[in-house]
């Protein structure tokens, strides 16, 4: 029964809606969000909406070039130049990220998450456009929740 929940359910009925950037966006903009939000990932998108990239907290902790540095955003903030805070977003995202579709099933969720260790998808559209996002433990509570379904 669960196999089947995992291959009829689609991504879209389950992603979270997310906040994004837009990619004319700053460094600074970004840290600013992710602090306010958060967030460990930020979808980029055009002025047409589409996913374009994706920035992480890791990508910062990159351009510090710190020695065990601590995803806190108000120590990134301190450590970071001033001039690479004004620098586009676009400069250090990740262009055309691996995703997957509204329309993609749970399966298909699960085989991203175990063969490119993600802990979140973002979830676009058939025109590319951002939906939302999706977490491991949201797979893993869609799937209790269905096999205390079964179960009844």
């Amino acid at each position: 029964m669960l196999d089947e929940v995992m291959k009829n359910y689609r991504l879209g009925e389950m992603a979270e809606k997310c906040d994004s950037l837009s990619s004319s966006a700053t460094i600074a903009d970004f840290v600013k969000l992710a602090r306010q939000k958060n967030m460990e990932v930020m979808p980029i998108v055009g002025e047409d909406g589409k996913l374009v990239g994706i920035v992480t907290e890791k990508d910062l902790i990159k351009l510090m070039k710190v020695e065990g540095a601590s995803s806190n955003y108000p120590i990134i903030e301190r450590k970071l130049p001033r001039e690479i805070l004004a620098e586009s977003i676009s400069s250090i995202m990740t262009q055309d990220p691996v995703t997957l579709k509204e329309t993609d099933t749970m399966e298909d969720a699960l085989n991203m998450i175990l063969n490119h260790d993600f802990r979140r998808i973002i979830i676009v559209d058939s025109e590319g456009k951002l939906i939302g996002k999706i977490r491991i433990v949201d797979i893993i509570h869609n799937l209790s929740k269905e096999e205390e379904k079964t179960e009844k």
